[in-house]
């Protein structure tokens, strides 16, 4: 698996696509629409690569600037576990996103069959940096693979962009503390419809 499989993946299977959700709140009667839609800048921060890198090189490797660096192999799990090498075994940095890495290629099954809860961050347990409105979480091979959807203010339709995607053991301690409803509210799914751009 390199860097550049999982961005050839990410442009194949998600980008170009918007994932409509039809939900309804547990136990009220009205529905609300969510439109999911991944962009080729959101895929960096999925994958968590920014963490590896110290601060004044993170720039480089977000957003647009770190996808092209992925397209174009300036960018490799080789070079991010170079930062790694020097560091002592508590500060290293690519266990943090190995997960992500290993799990990335189901995002398409989680976005399928997923179950949806609308997101509190401050009603969980310890700290997050999550700020996501919604949660999509799907338990698969003995983890809980969870992506985070924030609504993006450029749009001028109301639409959602992936903030973060997080992989955690189902057997470890808190491993629902994202989803467990309540204090998260649990949405009843009524409908996913699928658009791609072109139609």
């Amino acid at each position: 698996m390199t860097l550049k499989d999982l961005q050839e993946y990410y442009d194949s299977i998600l980008v170009g696509k918007t994932y409509i959700y039809t939900l309804r709140p547990n136990k009220k009667k009205e529905t609300i629409e969510i439109k999911i839609k991944f962009f080729k800048e959101n895929l960096p921060h999925l994958l968590g690569i920014q963490k590896v890198v110290p601060s004044y090189e993170k720039k480089l490797y977000q957003g647009k600037r770190g996808y092209e660096g992925i397209l174009n192999e300036t960018i490799t799990l080789e070079k991010l576990k170079g930062f790694d090498k020097q560091k002592a075994k508590k500060d290293k940095k690519i266990p943090l996103i190995e997960k992500k890495l290993m799990y990335f290629k189901l995002i398409d099954k989680l976005l399928l069959n997923c179950k949806i809860v609308k997101f509190y961050p401050d009603k969980i347990t310890g700290f997050t940096s999550i700020n996501s409105e919604f949660i999509l979480y799907l338990d698969e091979l003995g983890v809980r693979l969870h992506l985070g959807a924030i609504k993006n203010d450029n749009s001028k339709d109301i639409l959602y962009y992936p903030e973060t995607f997080i992989v955690t053991d189902i057997k470890r301690r808190g491993f629902d503390r994202f989803t467990k409803s309540p204090p998260q509210t649990y949405m009843n799914i009524e409908s996913l419809r699928i658009i791609n751009d072109d139609e």
